[in-house]
């Protein structure tokens, strides 16, 4: 087993200048690969894990692993435990050297205290494992390797960004689009935008568990359901995905004035709901109760009905 480094003291080559230079030009740590560093646990050796073979980098050293390596953590004896799996790099060492260590942490599950300094003695984050006394083999594990390459960064756990502290970083976390800008002073994380959803200038009152706290990023989905409503003129269509939050509007029509009747009407059952339908009288994450009327308002009992529908949600 070897980890060989670049960045260190002494030349670097032609073969470990363009290696290095995409990489730790791209980002203050990373890793080359998604499976790259992987945590596993070992099969028999208890409060240990194994981290796969792989590269990664940071604050300007390159390292590649030809071998499976195992870390050994401390034994826990009662509760549970979070301990950080880190790339340590010490460039204070003949030569320098980078190792894979583990920071015993504690009880919640956050980063533990670690050595933090470029050029000198530094520690990358890479993985959190938790333990419970009684069991040889971790509970749980967050990952929190970052990957980058020309002009982003990539991952794929919140808790990336509390190590991530430069001012101008930009990282996608599970589609989520985070900026690291400066108020008050001093570095903060802004969420820009969330994978599928969409800004609105404004956003009212919503109809199903408001406020919405979504930093105005907002779900959309629209379709075409055709649906036969019941002998008092009510039926019923579903998203083609459920809202995970809550439900800010809904917009209903008639889809077919052939089919469905002219003059008809299609809308929601709304306070009709507080007796009969419940929340999807009004709309709710999964489902509406809508009303067909005919153009003398009568209800529109057993018909099949087109209803054309935008509905927003977070």
């Amino acid at each position: 087993m070897a980890i060989e480094s670049v960045g260190y003291d002494g030349p670097v080559d032609e073969v470990g200048f363009s290696t290095m230079i995409p990489s730790v030009g791209a980002s203050e740590y990373g890793v080359a690969g998604p499976s790259d560093w992987a945590a596993t646990a070992h099969p028999s050796t208890a409060q240990a894990v194994n981290i796969a073979i792989g590269a990664g980098w940071g604050h300007g050293v390159y390292d590649t692993s030809d071998s499976v390596v195992t870390v050994q953590c401390s034994p826990i004896t009662s509760g549970t435990r979070w301990d950080l799996i880190v790339m340590d790099r010490d460039w204070q060492s003949a030569g320098g050297l980078s190792q894979f260590v583990s920071i015993t942490g504690g009880l919640t599950k956050a980063l533990p205290e670690r050595l933090k300094g470029r050029g000198v003695h530094d520690q990358q984050p890479l993985w959190l494992v938790q333990w419970e006394a009684g069991h040889t083999q971790p509970r749980a594990y967050v990952d929190l390797r970052l990957w980058a390459g020309n002009g982003g960064m990539y991952a794929v756990d919140d808790l990336v960004r509390t190590y991530v502290e430069k001012v101008g970083s930009l990282v996608n976390i599970n589609g989520s689009l985070w900026a690291r800008q400066i108020s008050n002073g001093s570095g903060a994380w802004v969420k820009l935008s969330d994978l599928g959803r969409i800004p609105l200038f404004g956003a009212g009152n919503p109809l199903l568990a408001g406020p919405a706290t979504n930093a105005g990023q907002f779900l959309i989905q629209g379709g075409s359901e055709v649906a036969t409503t019941n002998g008092d003129g009510f039926g019923r269509i579903y998203w083609s995905k459920p809202f995970p939050t809550g439900l800010l509007t809904v917009l209903l029509w008639n889809g077919d004035g052939h089919a469905s009747g002219v003059g008809v009407t299609i809308s929601a059952a709304g306070s009709f709901a507080n007796s009969f339908w419940g929340a999807a009288g009004f709309g709710n994450k999964t489902e509406i109760v809508f009303e067909a009327r005919n153009a003398d308002g009568s209800m529109a009992g057993n018909r099949t009905c087109r209803v054309n529908y935008i509905v927003l949600g977070w």
